[in-house]
């Protein structure tokens, strides 16, 4: 059943509940008050509750007075639109980390996060042209152990996925603890660790199924593509079921995921779940090449090759193998290799040559960058 929330908001006139004015904020902040200024500036960069267009450069000059009393929700903002190079920012690491330190010795969770998040990966600040982050492993690691301490679940996805970068069994239980206080991406990678038995976590396919059908159902597109190849396989507990699969890969190809529009072309060129259709096939094994998937680029060079064929011929479409439980479910040893784990071979529609299932499988390095990624 759907949930209902009631929210009620106290304001202080008549005027600010007609208008959803927070005008309060405002004299507060011409009194000094420096939480106020950072609320007011939240107001104005909104433009929510402050009764006039949202506006950037009205907000900047009260995140800039809150920041200089110390505020660490400003500090944090202008930490962030420093790194990221928001108007009127240029990018800016030093800057930016000079800010975040203020934060983080204050106490602040999000900065301390954020921090360490940049300590563990030395990141890029605007893809270099605003400097690098300073590589330091054991103050990242310190910061985030600060803000895991407080419960910041961003804090224990990062120390789980740098854990899980450098091998260090003793920081995976950090990406266990993420995943079960519901973080989807750390579902999706311990589902991967479950899979393949890694740093010593036992092989369970049974829980890489729960971890994979958890995040699908927050919307991960990886995930989604995982559970699709689960049920296309009937890898573990799940049961075989081309239809579902070929669902499953439907929705994470629409939300862009390029695993999910590879399998996608290849269920249509089998036949799984749907009827055979050489032109879908073509469209989504597009879909994924335009996104540089390797194996993608491949099989849409030997699809375009073929229709070419096809139409000097003046002959048929391309034949399609009918469905058949070979379709649904990958052979012991496909099952079993350590990269494919997948599901639908091309072979039987087009000469594939060497191209194999795609795999799905969302890497340690694939979502690693969700280390440096900042939060407001």
């Amino acid at each position: 059943a759907p949930r209902l929330s009631l929210i009620a908001w106290f304001m202080d006139t008549r005027h600010a509940c007609l208008h959803n004015t927070r005008l309060w904020y405002k004299r507060g902040a011409e009194e000094g008050d420096a939480d106020a200024m950072q609320l007011w500036a939240t107001c104005l960069e909104s433009g929510d509750g402050s009764g006039q267009p949202a506006s950037s450069s009205a907000a900047l000059p009260w995140y800039e007075r809150a920041a200089a009393e110390n505020n660490v929700a400003a500090l944090n903002n202008l930490a962030k639109k420093a790194w990221e190079g928001e108007e009127p920012f240029s990018p800016n690491a030093d800057r930016a980390i000079e800010l975040w330190s203020r934060a983080a010795d204050l106490g602040y969770t999000k900065a301390q996060t954020n921090l360490g998040g940049l300590y563990l990966s030395g990141a890029l600040c605007a893809s270099g042209r605003g400097g690098q982050a300073p590589l330091q492993p054991a103050e990242g690691v310190r910061l985030l152990k600060a803000a895991a301490a407080k419960g910041d679940i961003e804090a224990f996805f990062k120390l789980g996925c740098f854990g899980r970068s450098s091998g260090s069994s003793s920081l995976v239980i950090y990406l266990q603890q993420a995943a079960e206080m519901g973080h989807p991406h750390a579902l999706v990678l311990l589902a991967e660790m479950h899979r393949s038995g890694e740093l010593g976590l036992p092989r369970d396919l049974g829980a890489a199924l729960r971890c994979t059908r958890w995040a699908a159902h927050l919307g991960i597109p990886a995930a989604l593509s995982n559970l699709g190849r689960m049920h296309c396989t009937g890898e573990g507990q799940a049961e075989a079921d081309g239809e579902l699969a070929r669902r499953l890969f439907q929705q994470a190809a629409d939300l862009g995921d390029q695993d999910g529009q590879l399998n996608l072309a290849l269920c249509y060129l089998r036949g799984v779940g749907t009827k055979a259709s050489a032109e879908a096939a073509l469209h989504w094994c597009r879909k994924a090449a335009e996104q540089r998937h390797p194996m993608a680029e491949a099989l849409l060079k030997e699809l375009i090759e073929a229709e070419s064929h096809r139409q000097e011929q003046a002959g048929p479409r391309l034949r399609h193998r009918p469905p058949s439980e070979q379709a649904r479910r990958c052979s012991k040893d496909e099952q079993a290799a350590p990269v494919q784990g997948a599901l639908l071979l091309a072979t039987g529609a087009v000469q594939t040559g060497s191209i194999q299932p795609s795999p799905c499988i969302v890497s340690s390095e694939a979502a690693l960058h969700r280390v440096f990624e900042v939060v407001d």
